[in-house]
């Protein structure tokens, strides 16, 4: 007896060939529209290789016991579309159920909504179990920064990390609070070390540890004095110590502005007139889409900044909140479609059902596309009442679309 057959990749497949060499009684249990796991070389065309190569007989289970009819319906629908698969006819043993289709111009819009929808289901139906899903960790976390600054209660599934975990998001908290923790006496500006370090070169100033060297201890923290690097570089006569004391004083001037102006503002400074957004770019976007991702994080990081003035509690409320509260009593579930499956909740809702963002990224061929339509149709079918499926339509500056699962239904 095989279980979850569709999770096979070719190694073990030719590892099954070689025990059964002699002769064996195989069950095989499967389904090929549930084979999500590409990445780990799964296939799930094996499935009719094995029908082929061991002459099996086929039974099909069409009768689907967690949907309701329209959800069944819309999901069969939906990954009807792929070719290489076992053709089927689910039918649902209830009928009835919910299925939306909800559009927003912002990504802010739609979280902002949903947590409203979930705080009224938690209101009105409490023993309701919510799965809210997400094709990527990175949606996933700018979704759970936002539903809880909203005070909505939720459990993580999974380990996700936090949006903090990022060393771009690290690099504009480190600008941030190297500014708003200047201390400055006698006509000297002084830096916590531990966060001056971090930035000092994003974007590159050409400035050495070598001229940082000197520690002042200021209430059991480590400062260095930049006004004696500044120094350092202009005792230089060479040219380009002379640049690098000018990249020394902008620094300063930039970092002085940052830390008058609001944690909003400061952010946006950096970004764009500091010049961290090119090395964001650079350094940590490989294609447009991880520079559409990072774009999307650093326009939450400011629109969440926008009611902070204290940088400590800004953090904190934008970072903190652990692997979720984990709380038997709360039915609000956050996941990743994989991270969901095998699993069921009353009412499910999959927001950012955009082009590039779900499907993920790029679709460069006929074979990804498929993949990616799975993952869609499992995240469809983990509803046991109500599917809510949001997309956004974004600004006219910045346009998004809807996703091709969406079409037709």
């Amino acid at each position: 007896l095989i279980d979850e057959f569709q999770d096979i990749n070719p190694l073990q497949y030719r590892a099954l060939k070689k025990l059964t060499a002699k002769g064996s009684v195989i069950f095989a249990v499967g389904d090929d529209d549930q084979a999500i796991y590409g990445f780990r070389g799964t296939n799930p065309l094996i499935l009719k290789e094995f029908a082929k190569d061991y002459k099996a007989d086929v039974i099909k289970l069409e009768t689907n016991y967690r949907c309701p009819g329209i959800l069944v319906s819309k999901a069969l629908k939906m990954v009807g579309d792929n070719r290489e698969r076992f053709g089927k006819n689910l039918k649902a043993k209830e009928q009835g159920g919910l299925f939306n289709i909800e559009v927003y111009e912002t990504r802010d819009i739609q979280y902002r909504v949903l947590a409203e929808k979930i705080k009224n289901i938690v209101h009105d139906n409490p023993e309701d179990e919510v799965g809210i899903l997400f094709r990527t960790n990175s949606y996933l976390q700018c979704a759970a920064c936002i539903l809880r600054r909203q005070g909505v209660r939720f459990n993580l599934k999974q380990r996700t990390g936090k949006l903090n975990d990022r060393d771009a998001v690290k690099d504009v908290i480190a600008y941030i609070k190297t500014a708003k923790g200047l201390y400055i006496r006698d006509g000297e500006i002084l830096a916590e070390r531990a966060w001056l370090c971090r930035i000092v070169n994003k974007p590159n100033r050409y400035i050495s540890s070598v001229s940082m060297k000197g520690n002042v201890r200021i209430k059991g923290k480590n400062y260095i004095n930049l006004c004696e690097t500044k120094a350092f570089y202009e005792n230089n006569q060479e040219e380009f110590g002379k640049k690098v004391a000018k990249n020394i004083n902008t620094l300063i001037k930039d970092l002085l502005f940052i830390g008058e102006v609001n944690i909003k503002n400061g952010i946006n400074f950096t970004l764009r007139k500091v010049g961290l957004w090119e090395y964001i770019r650079e350094k940590y976007c490989h294609d447009m889409n991880d520079f559409f991702e990072y774009e999307d994080i650093m326009n939450l990081l400011m629109k969440e900044a926008s009611t902070e003035e204290d940088v400590d509690k800004w953090e904190k409320s934008m970072f903190d909140y652990g692997e979720g509260f984990n709380d038997s009593n709360v039915k609000v579930n956050l996941s990743t479609v994989h991270g969901a499956k095998g699993l069921e909740y009353d009412r499910v809702f999959i927001p950012d059902c955009n082009e590039k963002v779900f499907p993920k990224g790029v679709m460069p061929d006929d074979k990804t596309v498929e993949e990616e339509r799975r993952i869609f149709y499992v995240g469809m079918t983990r509803a046991k009442k109500e599917l809510g499926l949001m997309y956004v339509t974004g600004t006219p500056s910045r346009p998004r679309f809807k996703s091709r699962f969406l079409r037709d239904l």
